[in-house]
């Protein structure tokens, strides 16, 4: 295989210089597009780290919302059925019936204290 002569060697040396002046600017070029592709890599990931937060929280503030509604409608349940009893009661006592009432208890004598 010949070797083609098409330049001089201060050409070729040129053309030698300027082919590697081309390949390090787009070394660079490409070196910095990977620094600002990995930036917003990294920033896409703390922007989706963010979105979940802030869903987790939304889920968080809904059950919240539903535990108080469930303790409210709990506590509400029970207040009603004591109601209802106390009702039957004072309806029952007002009708002279008196067999749902317990007597008070009796208090205890004291002993006189001598001195």
């Amino acid at each position: 295989m010949k070797k083609i002569k098409c330049c001089s060697e201060k050409e070729r040396s040129k053309l030698h210089y300027l082919f590697i002046f081309i390949l390090s600017f787009y070394y660079s070029e490409l070196h910095q597009h990977a620094k600002k592709m990995n930036n917003i890599a990294a920033s896409n990931t703390a922007i989706t780290e963010a979105k979940k937060i802030t869903k987790m929280m939304q889920k968080n503030r809904t059950d919240r919302k539903k535990t108080k509604e469930f303790l409210t409608n709990e506590k509400n349940i029970i207040v009603n059925k004591d109601n209802q009893i106390l009702l039957n009661k004072l309806v029952e006592i007002s009708s002279g019936k008196w067999s749902s009432v317990q007597p008070a208890p009796a208090k205890a004598k004291r002993a006189k204290s001598s001195n």
